[in-house]
């Protein structure tokens, strides 16, 4: 796990006693989900879709179960392992979108991070282990980034697929196994997550996506609470995280980070500037 985890600012690259302890439980707190994807999403709705394909959105029925809604637009942007970088936000996005980030952030925790769960770790139940990982299998290719200040931490990976068709199974399959575990657990040597998500929020932007509020706990360990949420880009899974120390008010707390349908909106705009699209 340690090597999924992104050091404060500030802090120089294995220099352990350089970091007070609970600033180091803030930041494995912040990251001890995000690097596994965080796939806590009650992904009961797509929004409108993006891209030449058969994939229907989805749309809430408030029976909890998944109803195909009206066809996607057409015109699917294809990104390979040279293009991935494209998607990702930079540190003058986050500190206009995130209130929390507004007197700067920084790019943190550099250095490649391996898709999956780290050795010996488990989610529990194990049925929600696709949850956690976003895809069943090594994606084609994987990447993630990390930035963040004494206030807030912002994590985004983008998981990508063989083709469009492959990245948009991989997005059902996440629908059906988080669908069904809106609260699980992962089991590891740096200790216990607790994730509980609320209900996602459809968003109606170019590319189909969804957000929502999470909060996560873990022994010795402050609570922290997010904003997450992804995005289906053609062939690319992208899953973006903001974290914040949940103190005694996690309502409060969160404002720091703005809102789930601003934060989406960075990230739609992200996306379409890096597939092009007007």
């Amino acid at each position: 796990m340690s090597a999924n985890v992104p050091e404060p600012p500030g802090t120089a690259a294995g220099d352990a006693s350089a970091r007070p302890r609970r600033r180091a439980r803030w930041w494995w707190g912040a990251a001890v989900v995000t690097a596994l994807v965080v796939g806590v999403l009650l992904l009961r709705v797509w929004g409108n879709g993006a891209g030449g394909s058969t994939l229907p959105s989805l749309v809430d029925t408030g029976t909890g179960l998944l109803t195909p809604g009206p066809s996607p637009v057409t015109g699917s942007p294809t990104f390979d392992a040279t293009t991935l970088d494209s998607l990702f936000v930079t540190a003058q996005t986050l500190e206009e979108a995130l209130p929390g980030a507004a007197d700067g952030i920084e790019e943190v925790g550099q250095g490649a991070v391996p898709w999956g769960l780290a050795a010996g770790e488990q989610v529990s139940p194990e049925s929600c282990t696709v949850a956690a990982t976003v895809v069943m299998g090594p994606p084609a290719a994987f990447d993630q980034r990390s930035w963040g200040n004494e206030q807030v931490v912002f994590v985004q990976q983008v998981t990508l697929l063989e083709s469009t068709a492959a990245a948009e199974d991989a997005f059902r399959t996440l629908v059906t196994v988080v669908d069904g575990c809106p609260e699980y657990r992962i089991l590891g040597a740096d200790g216990e997550a607790q994730v509980i998500a609320s209900p996602a929020l459809e968003d109606q932007g170019f590319f189909p996506s969804l957000a929502q509020a999470v909060d996560v706990t873990s022994p010795g360990a402050s609570p922290q609470a997010q904003f997450h949420g992804h995005l289906l880009v053609g062939n690319v899974i992208v899953t973006w995280t903001a974290s914040v120390d949940a103190g005694d008010d996690p309502v409060r707390a969160r404002q720091q980070l703005g809102s789930e349908a601003d934060l989406d909106a960075m990230m739609q705009e992200q996306a379409r500037a890096a597939a092009a699209l007007p």
